[in-house]
């Protein structure tokens, strides 16, 4: 009895505050906000209604680069004030020039709060990567909002230009709905595309509005989805994936030519690794062995905050020498090892499910799950296996799993063929 009164005034409080937002004195609110404002008493269960989004992607001739987001959200309770109460915006220093345009919180009472008037904007290195200075180009711009009581509207808006990407490609992914409402989103990619084999749509996701160069997609209103049919069922929600190539020709052919250009630095067999050699029982292949050393020897970093982080290849030696490095560096590391031992292998990409088109953040998540390809073979199949302890990668049988050999002549169980 008591359970059934707590939730009556708690339902009826959310009622009453979002109802009050239709008529609440907000100053200053952005003309994006007001139209969809009116719909929030439409969602009273809802902790936060995602009023406003537009993204924009554009890639120029040369491979110059430019994101821009913006977006408005109405916070119906506290809640959710904690996890909208900080904003993150990964980039990397000396390739990106990121500004960030509007961190603001409108009140229903008339006030405005800036995060930079409250000193909320902070560069700041990325927590994963505090013991990894070579990696300290990785960085994030993290805003921290006033507080966030209900009634608020949060208004986020940056853009990123990138004048020298690592790869000149441009790729995403929107998921059209959530578990929360979406009244409004508009996304645009403005990017060589319009060959329906740039872009994939999912779970019934509307179709864009393709114009020259451009691919524009415009979602109105969305309910949520219940917490339990996402947890169940992740893939099936409303999505598309975009990419300005048909194929991954350019990265496979850029990853071969990274990987030659670090293999040719004069790498020395590390005296430990000499010494697991020699004390290495009869049958132990050479590969294993590396594989064994690298695990023990080389701390795996982590980290996908920014899609280039796992596309960083430094060289094997610099590897060896810091002890640290990404799970390419660490494939690549296994090969140039073993390579030296006389046992030769390559590197291959792993994917959990076969990639829909060339993604860069496919390959980016991908790619904390990268292996090496042993020369020997198992019941006629190539071996797969990660150099680091199988905590660290998802467990996936060869049958469940999509593998992408980065050169034509490294057979595999499931052959790669061009969309």
């Amino acid at each position: 009895m008591f359970s059934k009164i707590r939730l009556s005034s708690s339902l009826a409080f959310f009622v009453l505050v979002l109802v009050a937002a239709v008529w609440a004195d907000y100053s200053n609110l952005p003309e994006a906000a007001k139209t969809p404002l009116t719909r929030v008493s439409a969602y009273p269960q809802s902790s936060s209604v995602l009023l406003y989004e537009d993204q924009r992607h554009w890639m120029g001739s040369t491979g110059i680069q430019a994101e821009q987001f913006y977006q408005l959200r109405y916070i119906a309770d506290s809640s959710v004030a904690r996890k909208y109460a900080t904003f993150r915006v990964p980039y990397v220093a000396g390739r990106d020039s990121l500004e960030f345009r509007t961190a603001t919180v409108f009140r229903p009472t008339g006030e405005t709060d800036d995060a930079d008037v409250f000193e909320g904007i902070r560069d700041l290195p990325v927590d994963a990567l505090q013991d990894a200075p070579d990696f300290a180009e990785f960085r994030e711009l993290r805003v921290q909002l006033p507080e966030l009581r209900p009634g608020s509207i949060v208004e986020l808006g940056y853009r990123i230009i990138t004048k020298e990407p690592l790869i000149p490609w441009e790729s995403g992914e929107l998921v059209l709905r959530g578990t929360e409402p979406v009244i409004l989103r508009s996304y645009l990619a403005k990017v060589p595309i319009g060959d329906t084999t740039n872009y994939v749509l999912l779970s019934d996701a509307s179709e864009p509005r393709i114009d020259t160069n451009y691919a524009t997609w415009i979602v109105g209103e969305m309910p949520p989805i219940p917490v339990d049919s996402l947890t169940r069922f992740p893939h099936r929600t409303p999505r598309m994936e975009w990419s300005s190539l048909d194929d991954w020709t350019i990265l496979r052919d850029t990853l071969i030519s990274w990987i030659d250009a670090v293999s040719a630095d004069s790498l020395e067999l590390p005296p430990s690794l000499i010494r697991d050699k020699r004390a290495a029982r009869a049958g132990v292949g050479m590969v294993d062995l590396v594989r064994g050393w690298v695990s023990h020897h080389v701390r795996p970093v982590v980290y996908t905050g920014h899609r280039d982080f796992n596309l960083t290849l430094r060289r094997p030696s610099r590897v060896i020498e810091t002890g640290y490095g990404n799970a390419l560096e660490a494939a690549v590391l296994v090969r140039a090892l073993a390579a030296k031992l006389g046992s030769p292998c390559d590197v291959v990409l792993h994917f959990e499910r076969e990639p829909l088109v060339p993604r860069l953040e496919t390959l980016s998540t991908q790619l904390v799950h990268s292996y090496s390809l042993i020369a020997d073979s198992l019941d006629g199949l190539p071996r797969y296996q990660n150099p680091w302890p199988v905590e660290t990668v998802l467990p996936v049988k060869l049958s469940d799993a999509w593998l992408f050999p980065l050169r034509a002549n490294v057979s595999a169980p499931f052959a790669y063929s061009d969309r």
